[in-house]
């Protein structure tokens, strides 16, 4: 309930001086009602907290709501978009479509919102061509940060069962994170996968609008120290 989640705030902050969450949880905008419940809540308390959070494109499609969360302090929403090729994306049963992600993106972005999308590389019936339409559909987004991991086959999911049918799978426990490669579609290696994943981080990420988005956030010290931090990350990958 909110005031279950308001008096955790105040806890940490009061505890442990924290004034900046994430709420990794993809369910966080999962009910709407919760949702604004949350948002007044913390309006009304004024508790002096930024905060970020995970959602799908289809939980806040309403500028509405997007408006609320800035209000109460959100500052960035990370959106699971995984794809940007219509066929996986209907083979995932995301019901969501290529326009509607456009649509939900730019409204946060006119809400004040900054957002990040979540892409996953190899997915089930994956082909050379549709990850060419990933990166080409990460480019387009008005979003200021894009992500990707490798799908990896949980125990106890559908694809888990399925996996070994579109590619080779590997199941040890030490490789079941987002960060290894446990799984290959059929028609690639893993080297293929590697470039692939090599070639989304500079596409987007040497866009001239994006080199210019970044510069202009800069307008204290912690901005560029931020930045030669994610410029370091970055040349490591």
């Amino acid at each position: 309930t909110a005031p279950y989640l308001i008096s955790h705030l105040k806890a940490l902050r009061d505890k442990y001086d924290v004034n900046d969450l994430l709420f990794y949880d993809d369910m966080f905008t999962g009910n709407r009602k919760r949702l604004q419940d949350f948002c007044h809540a913390m309006i009304e308390d004024g508790t002096p907290f930024s905060w970020s959070c995970c959602s799908r494109v289809d939980f806040v499609s309403y500028l509405d709501i997007l408006e609320l969360m800035k209000k109460a302090g959100c500052h960035t929403i990370e959106f699971g978009v995984e794809s940007g090729c219509q066929r996986i994306l209907d083979s995932m049963r995301k019901n969501v479509t290529k326009e509607k992600i456009f649509h939900v993106i730019d409204m946060a972005t006119k809400a004040g919102i900054t957002t990040k999308a979540n892409f996953i590389l190899g997915h089930l019936g994956e082909t050379h061509d549709s990850i060419m339409e990933t990166i080409a559909f990460a480019k387009s987004l008005n979003v200021s940060y894009v992500q990707h991991t490798h799908l990896v086959p949980l125990p106890g999911s559908e694809i888990f069962e399925s996996a070994n049918r579109y590619g080779t799978f590997d199941p040890s426990w030490k490789k079941m994170n987002t960060l290894l490669i446990n799984f290959i579609p059929k028609g690639f290696t893993r080297k293929d996968l590697v470039w692939y994943s090599k070639y989304f981080w500079r596409s987007f990420y040497l866009q001239p609008k994006t080199i210019l988005r970044e510069l202009k956030r800069i307008k204290t010290i912690e901005d560029i120290k931020r930045l030669l931090l994610a410029m370091k990350s970055f040349i490591k990958v």
